[in-house]
């Protein structure tokens, strides 16, 4: 029966270690998973922050838009309309040019010239749809660049 005692009480220090093990690995996964729950949320915010800052850039543009488009029904000279949208440009480098289309889908005017492919489908559905809208229709995605009509 001592030896048995002996043999019991040789196991608690070799228990305690394996119990201290134990609580160690659960702290660590606690943290990793803290740590975790952290970067995500930071990630959801910036995604956030950075479709609340296209958006508004993206407003800003098409306000500027809907601007030379009433300016231009309203007879304002063509070199007055292009300065404008050469200042818009130059102050915001996303926006890569802005065209003008008669009623007959042929260019008139551009900052810069000339015309992209896109730009002219854009403008031949715009004239074909029957639809009438006052914002700015977005065309398809090609090579990262969108046409805003």
């Amino acid at each position: 029966m001592g030896s048995r005692r002996w043999d019991m009480l040789s196991l608690v220090p070799l228990v305690a270690i394996v119990a201290l093990i134990a609580l160690v690995a659960v702290l660590i996964r606690i943290g990793a998973q803290t740590d975790d729950q952290r970067a995500r949320t930071k990630l959801a915010t910036d995604a956030l922050w950075v479709e609340q800052t296209l958006r508004f850039q993206m407003s800003v543009d098409e306000d500027m838009l809907v601007r030379l488009a009433l300016d231009g029904a309203a007879d304002t000279p063509q070199d007055v309309l292009t300065s404008r949208a050469r200042l818009h440009i130059a102050a915001n480098p996303e926006m890569l040019a802005v065209r003008w289309f008669d009623a007959q889908g042929r260019l008139v005017a551009g900052v810069p010239e000339g015309v992209s492919p896109g730009e002219q489908a854009m403008a031949d559905l715009m004239l074909r749809s029957p639809a009438v809208s006052s914002r700015p229709v977005y065309g398809p995605v090609t090579d990262g660049v969108v046409t805003m009509a």
